[in-house]
């Protein structure tokens, strides 16, 4: 096989296999921080009635509003609180994969210790998270333009590539030499040697770059890498044409 099998193949596995576990990691993460909104308001209607927050946080009831992994931790944590773990600790302690639920908590949890739960702080609380999911939103939307280009960009590469050939270049090292300097003049075997080590490392680096470019769009787009069907979309569309070059048209990477 050629280098550029051997770098692309795996990144292909690994996107697809990847985002195939991870996808319901991702739409639980998603759901999860769907009901962060509804739950300070609640905890926030339930403190201007009363002061405990304590008592106004085991007050609030798993409802419909809130989605079934949101449940599923609040759940939790109540158990946890029955058995006598301490609010402020037990809040501080927990992690899942979503970083704006640990924020989330991380931030009651201070307020907790501090005693500085109040209308006001719960207030500037659901404004942080609005802001955050709001903004994440608008930046997905944003993000469709570069994710369109990086399909078109590095096929149109490839394209190049493989519809261009290299000759066309005067890829002869020896094209704008001096025989005398080196001796003797390159043989057509140099020439098309080098011609091929330079196809095989144009199409490393289009593999590698359409590889990063996607990664990158994909922590743009859903805050993640974990993210990665894009990713091998298009490394498996690359390496398709390249494949269909060499066995059909056998001007790149054939013989």
């Amino acid at each position: 096989p050629s280098w550029w099998e051997i770098i692309a193949i795996p990144m292909i596995l690994w996107s697809i296999l990847n985002f195939t576990f991870a996808r319901r990691q991702l739409h639980g993460m998603r759901k999860l921080e769907k009901s962060i909104p509804d739950f300070i308001r609640d905890i926030n209607q339930k403190t201007k009635s009363n002061p405990s927050f304590y008592a106004a946080f085991t007050a609030i009831e798993m409802s419909a509003p809130y989605t079934r992994q949101f449940n599923q931790m609040l759940r939790m944590i109540k158990s946890q609180l029955l058995f006598g773990a301490n609010m402020s600790t037990l809040l501080s302690q927990i992690h899942t994969n979503s970083w704006l639920y640990n924020c989330t908590m991380r931030l009651l949890s201070h307020a907790v210790r501090t005693g500085s739960v109040t209308p006001e702080v719960l207030d500037r609380l659901s404004m942080f998270v609005s802001y955050y999911l709001e903004s994440r939103k608008n930046l997905a939307e944003k993000t469709a333009t570069p994710l369109l280009t990086g399909y078109m960009g590095s096929i149109i590469v490839v394209m190049m590539i493989i519809m261009i050939p290299m000759s066309n270049f005067d890829v002869s090292f020896g094209a704008g030499l001096n025989p005398s300097s080196i001796g003797e003049d390159v043989t057509l075997n140099d020439t098309g040697d080098s011609q091929s080590l330079l196809e095989e490392l144009n199409t490393i680096l289009v593999v590698i770059g359409a590889f990063c470019s996607m990664a990158l769009v994909a922590q743009l787009r859903y805050g993640t890498i974990l993210h990665s069907l894009h990713t091998g979309v298009l490394l498996a569309i690359i390496t398709a044409i390249f494949y269909y070059d060499r066995y059909a048209g056998g001007m790149v990477m054939g013989s």
